[in-house]
């Protein structure tokens, strides 16, 4: 639209020199077009900030202290919203009373499919403390999501303890984060074994380890 409106201007100023009448037509349907489209981006931008400004008072409108705040509701129904709360105020609601406050920050913050390093280094942080199966669950999640590099770190810090190595799922979740990383790198993958106090992950990852030096071998 505002190619075509640039368009006509410039040729309704040539016309100028031969149909004057013709020439100011068009130049000034164009010249509207032009101002009709840059109106609309400006009124667009500024209703895109009164937005932002009303979804951020709306988000700090919330308290989430009480474990059984009923506007834990009300976050929920934004999670998937045109509402994004900025990044530092999601990193606060990692370290919150609520289990449930922590699992929608932990969605809200790799919802996009991208794991910042900021970010990760507070995942981090909270699963060497996170005594929540929940939230840990959430944080075995986001493997998926690293380079293969990053992954370890997390994953060793979510399988250094044995509080919950005989949950049905949390294990596995770790598992399948770091499952193709240990062919790939072997030196991190028995690091990890070492530190590991998880029976179940310790043996999906030494058998993982046998069986690709056997493929190894055979090429």
């Amino acid at each position: 639209m505002l190619f075509l409106g640039s368009s006509m201007s410039v040729i309704g100023f040539i016309l100028l020199w031969f149909s004057p009448y013709t020439g100011l037509l068009t130049m000034v349907i164009g010249l509207g077009i032009v101002w009709s489209y840059e109106g609309q981006k400006i009124k667009k931008k500024n209703e895109k900030k009164l937005y932002e400004e009303e979804s951020e008072r709306q988000f700090n409108r919330l308290r989430f202290d009480d474990p059984v705040s009923p506007q834990l509701f009300e976050l929920s129904t934004l999670l998937y919203g045109t509402i994004k709360p900025h990044e530092s105020w999601l990193l606060e609601q990692l370290y919150k009373k609520n289990e449930h406050i922590r699992v929608w920050a932990i969605k809200l913050l790799t919802d996009n499919g991208k794991v910042s390093d900021k970010v990760l280094e507070q995942f981090e942080s909270l699963a060497e403390t996170e005594p929540s199966g929940l939230v840990q669950l959430h944080l075995a999640s986001v493997l998926r999501l690293l380079p293969f590099s990053k992954r370890w770190d997390l994953a060793g810090v979510l399988a250094s303890k044995d509080t919950f190595a005989n949950d049905p799922v949390l294990p596995l979740m770790i598992w399948y984060g770091i499952s193709p990383v240990v062919g790939e790198d072997r030196s991190g993958a028995i690091q990890f074994i070492s530190k590991c106090k998880i029976p179940k992950l310790r043996t999906f990852t030494s058998r993982r380890l046998a069986s690709s030096t056997g493929t190894n071998e055979e090429k």
